[in-house]
Formats: C-alpha cells, structure tokens, sequence
C-alpha cells in the first residue's frame, strides 16, 4: 500500500487553506453573522413578558439597552437582578441574564438626571437537525467526481476535502494511468449527517439620561460579544467488503467570535395625555472577529490501521454591525394598564416588531407580548417569532415580577466548508424571575 505524501499534502494545505475557504461566496460570509447584529440580548421578566416593546416606557434596565432616554423615567434608584432559565430543544441552561444599578439625583432648575450599569446574557442552541438515507448517494461519489483530471498535489493545492478523502484511502489514485477509483467500494449501508449551530452574546453597559421639562435625553456605552458554533458530522458505513474502507466519519465544526464597543443615544417625550412616544439609534460596531475551521476525517478498514487527518485554519479581521434604529409608542393609563408598540430598522432591510400590553389591578400586573423578526439573510433565519406572558406585584419599595417567552425558529443554515443548505429549526422557551428593590 503506497504511503501517502502526508507531510506535502499538510503543507500545501496550511499555505492554501485559509484562501481557499474563505474565498467562497461573500454572501455566505455575511450571512452567517446574523447573530452578531441581533439588537438585545437578556432583559428582564418584565421586559421580557411584554415582548421587549418599552423604549417609550422606562423604568426597567431592559429598555435602556433599546432607549438610553428610558433611564430618566425613575423617580428613584434601584437595584435590580434577573435570573432565567431557558430551554433550546430539550437543553436546559440556567443562569443570571441581566443585573442594573440605576441613581438617580437632581441637578438643579428642573432637571433630573440618572446613571446606571448593567449587564446582559443570552444563548440559543438549536437541536441536531439528522438526514438519514442509504446507498443510492455517497460522499465518495462526489469526492471521486471532484478528483477527476487532477493528481493529488493538486488536490492538495485546492486545500479541499477530497484531498481528506484521498489521504483517508475513501479514494485512490493509481498514478500509472491517472484514474481515480473508490476505496470504500459501493454504497453505504447507511448514511448520517447532523447539523447543530450555538449562539451566544452578551453586553456590559454603561448609561446617563436627564430629564427636562416632557423630554428626556440618553446616551450608553456598551462593550459587546457574540460568538456562534456550527458543528456538522457525516457518518457513512456498510461500504463492500472488497473495499478498503468500511466505514468513514467527517466532522466539521466552525466557530465566530466577535467582540465590539457602540454607542446608543435616545430620546423620550411624554405630557399630561397617556402617549408616550421615543426615538432611538444605535451606533455602527467595529472589532475583531475571529473566524476557525476545524476538519476531522476518520477512515475505519479491517486490514490497517488508517491515521486520521485533521485540518485546522483560522483568521482575524475587522467586522462592523450595521447601525439601528427604533421607535416607540405607549399609551399609559395609570389605573387600568398600558398598550405599546416598537420598531426596529437596520439600513438593509432587516426589521422587527414588538407589541405588549399591561393590565394593572391595585399591586399586581398581568402583562403579554408578541416580537416577530424578519429575515436576516438569504441563508440564515426565515423569521423569528416570540410569545409572552408575566406577572409581577410591588410594594413600598420592592418588586417581583415573573416572565416566560415561547419563541419559533425556522432557518436556513449554509456552511463555509460543506456547501449544503440545511434546516436549522429552534423552539426555545425562557422563565425570567426579576426581583428590584428601590433606594430613597
């Protein structure tokens, strides 16, 4: 059995990796990043039951991360604290979401002014989306289609993964007459391929309003990050006997990591009527993404021992958020509850909805909302849609206010590395438990 020119192939592949799988589509590259624009992350059980809807509201650390104007609303400071526990297709994870400081003091000739701190957490997980099928299609067929009129220093050069498979023995190349033919002959007993993506984010704010007159004025400070991991594993086995191969695993896993600081300034006018009505923009974001490709191929044979073949490639660049704006409309009614509604435009396109209500009976309040988001990009979310529910009392100086959010996912996924378009469908639900308490 030839030995294959392993530490070659390896070299040719570390110069030319990196090129040639970030060279792909720039659509596809921009696509996968939808997660790094999203506009909040975390939110309280009162934020969170009426579907994010309150920049025109106020007095919940929430909004301020929607309309930094929001924070002039206290008439008090506060502390507050949320811990949620949220579940993404059948996975459980627990922890603190979100935490804020707000004072608030006055400055003199009828302004009031604020300033809080805070931070947010949140994550998604969708489940493995598996397709089972059989012989009638195989990898080693596209693999052997692709090597065709190539030599493997070729393949090498491409840095692509029918080069994996030749190194793996799925394929072989007799270099005597140039063909190419099958090392795992036949095809499969059974195939598997899954596909799971993670989302992760955070942001650390830092916020200042003042309130004047019907009109209140805010700028924040955020330091941000986002990650997302896509994993995808093919399984094939049961190949001839009289092959080489029986049996092969390709695991592919690609990571995101992106971290920024923006600004947000806002603004809030409410009067003597129950309308409330706000504008918010939220800066562009510039930092360092990190971007990682990791490619493990695995041969399994009953007459040698077959080394897997690892190929890992990474880069760094610059990548900016788009900006963002919204805008906000309340009406407030001090004894029987609230109604609000908001919006969110980034400049290509992408949008999202938010409504909520709020029906007040002496201490308690019973609220829901609904948040719908629209596409994100040709290969990624089809739309996103959140329903709501809360409750919370209050009393002298303390709150506690529960929220629980049922949110539906359908997307499109399309790798980098593995040129398939997959369903990527989520169905997550969130529990947030807020507890406040006012300081004179």
């Amino acid at each position: 059995m030839k030995m294959r020119y392993l530490s070659f192939g390896l070299f040719l592949f570390g110069l030319s990796f990196e090129a040639s799988v970030f060279a792909q589509s720039q659509e596809l590259y921009v696509s996968r990043t939808a997660w790094l624009r999203q506009s909040h992350l975390g939110g309280t059980a009162r934020y969170t039951s009426l579907g994010g809807a309150m920049s025109a509201l106020g007095n919940d650390p929430g909004a301020m991360l929607d309309n930094p104007a929001s924070s002039a609303m206290y008439r008090v400071g506060e502390w507050r604290g949320s811990a949620g526990q949220q579940t993404d297709n059948q996975k459980v994870s627990s922890g603190l979401n979100q935490g804020a400081y707000v004072h608030v003091f006055d400055v003199g000739l009828g302004i009031r002014a604020s300033v809080a701190g805070g931070y947010a957490l949140e994550s998604h997980q969708t489940s493995p989306w598996n397709l089972y099928g059989t012989g009638s299609v195989s990898w080693v067929d596209q693999w052997l289609a692709n090597a065709q009129g190539q030599t493997p220093e070729e393949l090498a050069a491409q840095a692509n993964n029918t080069y994996q498979a030749y190194y793996e023995y799925i394929i072989d190349y007799d270099p005597s007459n140039g063909q190419w033919t099958p090392g795992a002959q036949g095809g499969p007993a059974a195939t598997v391929e899954s596909i799971k993506l993670q989302e992760k984010g955070g942001v650390t704010f830092l916020n200042g309003s003042m309130q004047t007159g019907n009109a209140s004025f805010g700028i924040t400070l955020e330091r941000i990050w986002r990650s997302s991991d896509w994993n995808n594993k093919i399984i094939e086995e049961g190949f001839s006997n009289s092959g080489l191969v029986q049996r092969f695993s390709w695991t592919t896993t690609e990571t995101s990591q992106w971290s920024a600081y923006r600004t947000r300034v806002g603004f809030l006018y409410r009067n003597d009527t129950p309308w409330r009505f706000s504008i918010a923009w939220r800066s562009m974001a510039t930092g360092t993404r990190r971007d990682s490709i990791t490619s493990l191929m695995v041969g399994e044979s009953n007459l040698m021992d077959l080394v897997p073949i690892k190929v890992y490639s990474h880069r760094a660049d610059d990548w900016t958020s788009p900006w963002e704006a919204n805008i906000g409309l309340a009406f407030v009614h001090d004894k029987f509850g609230l109604g609000t509604a908001q919006v969110h435009i980034q400049p290509d396109g992408w949008m999202q909805f938010r409504l909520g209500v709020e029906k007040r009976d002496g201490p308690w309040s019973y609220r829901a909302g609904y948040r719908y988001t629209s596409h994100t990009g040709k290969y990624d979310f089809s739309g996103e849609q959140t329903g709501s529910l809360g409750m919370g009392i209050r009393g002298k100086r303390w709150t506690i206010d529960g929220g629980w959010a049922l949110t539906l996912r359908e997307g499109r996924w399309n790798s980098l590395y593995v040129i398939d378009e997959w369903d990527t469908p989520l169905v997550g639900t969130k529990a947030v438990l807020t507890l406040g308490y006012r300081i004179d």
